[in-house]
């Protein structure tokens, strides 16, 4: 269920529940009801982020992605040397078997070629581990960075409720990527917000140029 109706529904129900038990109170005690919380005038006030851009947008992003370009370069050099080092061997082995040599000089170079076959493996392994847990973490810095300075602009706005958007992008929806531009659009909080495209709508606000103006 959309978000945005969750919330509006459990409003409602706490409203509801609140004229309902006031009402039976003052049917069944003579003394006035305690006052109730007081409500935002003019309505709900709901902002719009699309958070992946925003934070795509954010001087955070910007060096962390530099920092992570440098690192899988380094990796990939190294991943080279490996691999060139393997096929070398390789080739080594090849030629000895067409030169006819004797096994035992063949079988050291098959023991080298395995052992630089299996060094390459795990160096494949431990770099794809590494930089995933690497990943994991510049995803994570960058989205608590941006993530303060939305919650600080909430506040300081006064919206009631910050809901996160995002634009599907048109390259996914070709035929052959229908499944995952269903998917993905089935999945997105907000399907359609009246107004918000030139902020038109008095109580949804789009607030991503805003917060990619704080972060950058």
């Amino acid at each position: 269920m959309n978000k945005v109706i969750v919330f509006a529904v459990l409003l409602a129900s706490a409203v509801g529940a609140g004229f309902g038990g006031a009402f039976l109170f003052q049917q069944s005690q003579p003394q006035p009801v305690s006052a109730q919380v007081a409500r935002a005038d003019g309505g709900i006030r709901i902002a719009l982020i699309n958070l992946e851009e925003a934070s795509r947008q954010s001087k955070k992003f910007r060096e962390l992605k530099s920092n992570w370009d440098e690192v899988q370069r380094e990796l990939e050099v190294e991943r080279t040397k490996a691999e060139t080092a393997y096929r070398n061997k390789a080739m080594e082995v090849q030629r000895a078997r067409l030169e006819n040599r004797g096994q035992e000089e063949i079988t050291p170079l098959q023991v080298e070629q395995q052992t630089l076959k299996e060094v390459l493996d795990i160096m494949k392994k431990q770099q794809e581990v590494y930089l995933s847990s690497l990943l994991a973490q510049y995803q994570k810095a960058v989205l608590v960075e941006v993530m303060v300075v939305i919650e600080n602009f909430a506040k300081l706005q006064k919206y009631d409720v910050v809901v996160q958007d995002y634009t599907v992008d048109a390259g996914d929806s070709d035929f052959f990527a229908g499944g995952a531009y269903a998917q993905t659009l089935i999945n997105k909080p907000v399907l359609f917000a009246p107004g918000t495209v030139n902020n038109n709508n008095p109580y949804v606000t789009d607030i991503t140029k805003a917060i990619i103006q704080l972060v950058q």
